[in-house]
């Protein structure tokens, strides 16, 4: 009898099993660096959040007089109003969108100081400065990861 070889082309199974193998690496290799990506993309959108912030908190002093009055460490909610209630205009004129943390998807924590640097409600001594604190995961530029603070003068490393 005479057997007829097939000229048989393929991959064998080791072979296959390799190549997934390979590609179930690369892609472990994607997704840690797209995590540390994403956590790079919070960062800068906080960063960007506060300074928008920060804008729009000098722009209520510029048209006001002093800075938004609230409680002691409380949220900036877009509705309170910059100094007297009749003559200014809420910050949320100069903001639109309240900015929220990317990760908690809360607002920022926000301090109105007197002259003494000392947290104040709406009292006359009110409105001279104020805390803006903030949280970064991985760290952004040249502030590290951690707790940091921002006031008139510019961005604080550390918490205010």
């Amino acid at each position: 009898m005479k057997q007829i070889f097939k000229n048989k082309s393929g991959f064998t199974l080791v072979e296959l099993l390799v190549v997934v193998a390979i590609i179930g690496m690369l892609s472990s290799l994607a997704t840690v660096s797209l995590n540390s990506a994403r956590t790079k993309a919070r960062d800068s959108k906080r960063f960007a959040d506060v300074r928008q912030l920060q804008l729009a908190v000098e722009l209520c002093f510029q048209e006001g007089g002093s800075y938004p009055l609230l409680g002691a460490m409380g949220t900036l909610p877009l509705d309170y109003e910059c100094g007297p209630l009749e003559t200014l205009p809420a910050l949320s004129s100069f903001l639109g969108i309240q900015p929220l943390d990317p990760s908690t998807y809360q607002p920022y924590s926000y301090c109105s100081l007197d002259e003494s640097n000392i947290a104040a409600g709406c009292t006359d001594s009110a409105g001279t400065s104020y805390q803006i604190e903030f949280t970064l995961e991985d760290g952004s530029g040249t502030l590290p990861a951690g707790t940091h603070c921002v006031i008139p003068a510019g961005v604080l490393v550390g918490p205010c």
